[in-house]
């Protein structure tokens, strides 16, 4: 019989990907908008090319071993493996020039946003598996 528990349970491991990089996503967009008054426009650009990316990445990390039912490591991991499989992907379609709707890519301010990405994703890293026994994200279940 499916309870409500069974229910949570894979709603969850469901959503965990999607949701953990919407909210990174959603984040970087709310810190972009705070930035724009308070940084002139020129200058702005480049800090969100700099910042969203780690941002979305260190948070996806992050919420997704808060959300991840059970195996957070595992589940930590499988999302740092998908980020790493995405920036391989594009660096490959930009090293190869392959035209995607006839389009050519190229990396923005020297891959900024790859290194960017490496970092997020090495600070959330240390922070979830090594970390600070303050910052760790702990997920309660309740009964």
């Amino acid at each position: 019989m499916i309870n409500r528990n069974f229910i949570f349970y894979w709603l969850r491991w469901t959503l965990l990907l999607p949701l953990s990089i919407a909210v990174g996503l959603l984040v970087s967009s709310v810190i972009g908008f705070i930035l724009s008054f308070v940084v002139s426009e020129a200058p702005l650009e480049r800090y969100k090319h700099a910042l969203n990316p780690f941002i979305t990445s260190f948070l996806s990390l992050v919420l997704a071993r808060w959300i991840a039912p059970r195996y957070k490591s595992k589940a930590t991991l499988v999302i740092c493996v998908i980020w790493l499989m995405l920036i391989l992907l594009c660096l490959f379609i930009t090293v190869t020039d392959i035209k995607l709707y006839g389009d050519s890519y190229e990396l923005k301010d020297g891959g900024t946003a790859v290194i960017m990405i490496i970092l997020g994703m090495s600070s959330a890293y240390l922070l979830i598996w090594k970390g600070l026994p303050s910052i760790k994200v702990e997920h309660r279940e309740h009964i």
